[in-house]
């Protein structure tokens, strides 16, 4: 008996349907990896995102003029005088542990918080026995220098609150003092 030829048709067709199946789990194997990491790259971009947000609300604002308080007026001013609030829509800024710099031509000093009237080398929070400034508040700090500010002096105040972002007051001495006097 003779055997019918062999199709190698089916063969061939059997060949491509397990090559195609093989491309297709790769594919969807690629495709899930890639969707994967964009998913993990979008995950943390948004935290960086929120963390950024957080900082920038949490921000505080100086409100009014800066004062300069002068005991002894032919020496300088001893008390560096201003308002705080927090932006609209700020989260409240816990004051503790707050770092406050001042510093002149020649002066670079760290000042320490105290909770009673600031001395020499000293800030402290006048009015409220809190520490966490809050919506709708205002605070007004009293910054001491060990030296006083001479007449005609530029001066840096930087106060970095924890968790929040430092702001900077500068300003200039003027020449004539008296015993409260409006920095500019």
């Amino acid at each position: 008996m003779k055997q019918p030829p062999l199709h190698e048709d089916a063969f061939t067709g059997i060949e491509a349907a397990i090559v195609l199946i093989a491309f297709i789990t790769v594919a969807s194997v690629f495709t899930y990896i890639m969707l994967g990491a964009g998913l993990f790259t979008t995950q943390v971009s948004q935290k960086v995102a929120n963390a950024g947000v957080q900082g920038v609300a949490s921000n505080v604002l100086v409100v009014g003029d800066i004062y300069g308080l002068a005991s002894d007026t032919s020496l300088g001013i001893d008390t560096v005088e201003f308002g705080v609030t927090l932006s609209t829509g700020g989260t409240p800024v816990d004051f503790r542990g707050s770092q406050m710099i001042i510093s002149t031509e020649g002066l670079l000093e760290s000042l320490k918080y105290t909770a009673g009237v600031a001395g020499a080398g000293e800030w402290n929070v006048s009015g409220t026995n809190k520490m966490a400034l809050s919506d709708n508040q205002v605070w007004t700090i009293d910054a001491k220098p060990t030296n006083k500010i001479k007449p005609r002096t530029q001066f840096t105040l930087e106060v970095k609150p924890p968790g929040g972002a430092s702001f900077s007051i500068r300003r200039t001495v003027p020449q004539g003092l008296d015993p409260v006097n409006i920095m500019y």
